[in-house]
C-alpha cells in the first residue's frame, strides 16, 4: 500500500492557476487555497521521495527533482507576481495539515510576500584570478646566490626579506577586502536585501545573495559589469548567477531554524 503526502513548493497570493501543471514525481500540481493565499502542491507517493534522504542517490536523480521543484516555483511566481518558496523535499502529511500550516503562519507568510514582490535573487562571488607565490621569492633569492649586504649575516637578511614579504601580503590583503567592501556597497545600493552565500570554495573574498527589484535588475547587472573590469585589473573574477526566485530571502521567521 502506498503512502501519500502533500509536497509543498510555495505560498502565493491567492491566484486560481499556475502554467507548470507537473510537478515532481510527475505528480499533477494543485493550489490549496486559504483564505488570502494559495499553497502550491502536489499529492506525491512518498516511496518517491525517499531517495532526498539516501546518501546513495544518484545526484542526477536529485538534480532533476530539484529542477522540477524550481520550475513550478516560477511557474507560481510568474502567474501570482510574488512566492514564498519552500526548500526542496517539504512534505506535509495531507490537505487538512497543509491548510493548517498556512494558516498558523498566514500573517507572516502576507508580510513576507509583500517584502518579496517582483524580486529576484542573484549570486555574486569575487576571487582570487589565480594563485599567488608568497613565499617563493626569499627561497628563490637564496637559491640564486644574492649577496647579503656589507656587515649583515646572511641568515639576519633572509629573516628581513621574510618580513617584507609577509608585509606586502599583508598589505594586499588589506588592498582587497577594501575593494571587495567597496563591490558589496555598490551592488547594496541598488539591491534591496543581501545575505551571505553559502559557498565555501578557496580564494573566494566575497560569496553574497542579493535581492533586486524586478525593475532594477538590468540596472545591478550594468554595476556588476563595470565593477567586474575594475577588479580584473585588480586581479580578481566577479562571477553572476540569476536570476532565482527569492529563495534566500523567503523563509519564514517561524521556520527558519527548522
Amino acid at each position: 500500500m502506498s503512502r501519500t503526502g502533500i509536497y509543498v513548493y510555495a505560498v502565493v497570493p491567492a491566484t486560481p492557476t499556475i502554467s507548470e501543471p507537473t510537478g515532481v514525481a510527475g505528480a499533477p500540481v494543485d493550489l490549496i487555497p486559504v483564505a488570502d493565499l494559495s499553497l502550491v502542491a502536489s499529492e506525491v507517493d512518498l516511496d518517491d521521495l525517499a531517495a532526498l534522504n539516501d546518501p546513495a542517490t544518484d545526484p542526477m536523480s536529485l538534480g532533476a527533482l530539484a529542477e522540477r521543484h524550481d520550475a513550478v516555483v516560477r511557474a507560481a511566481m510568474d502567474s501570482s507576481g510574488s512566492v514564498l518558496p519552500f526548500r526542496l523535499g517539504t512534505v506535509l502529511t495531507d490537505r487538512d495539515a497543509a491548510a493548517q500550516f498556512v494558516t498558523s503562519r498566514a500573517d507572516d507568510f502576507r508580510q513576507t510576500l509583500a517584502r518579496l514582490r517582483k524580486c529576484f535573487e542573484w549570486g555574486v562571488k569575487v576571487a582570487e584570478s589565480g594563485s599567488e607565490e608568497t613565499t617563493g621569492a626569499g627561497s628563490g633569492d637564496q637559491a640564486r646566490g644574492v649577496d647579503s649586504p656589507a656587515g649583515e649575516k646572511p641568515g639576519t637578511a633572509y629573516l628581513a626579506r621574510r618580513r617584507e614579504q609577509f608585509a606586502g601580503a599583508e598589505r594586499r590583503r588589506q588592498q582587497r577586502a577594501e575593494v571587495v567592501e567597496d563591490v558589496h556597497r555598490a551592488l547594496s545600493e541598488v539591491a534591496v536585501e543581501s545575505v551571505p552565500g553559502t559557498g565555501r570554495e578557496s580564494g573566494v573574498l566575497l560569496d553574497e545573495v542579493y535581492l533586486v527589484p524586478g525593475s532594477d535588475q538590468e540596472r545591478f547587472l550594468d554595476t556588476a559589469y563595470d565593477l567586474g573590469e575594475r577588479l580584473h585589473v585588480e586581479g580578481l573574477t566577479l562571477r553572476v548567477t540569476g536570476p532565482w526566485p527569492p529563495y534566500s530571502f523567503a523563509r519564514p521567521r517561524e521556520t527558519a531554524d527548522d
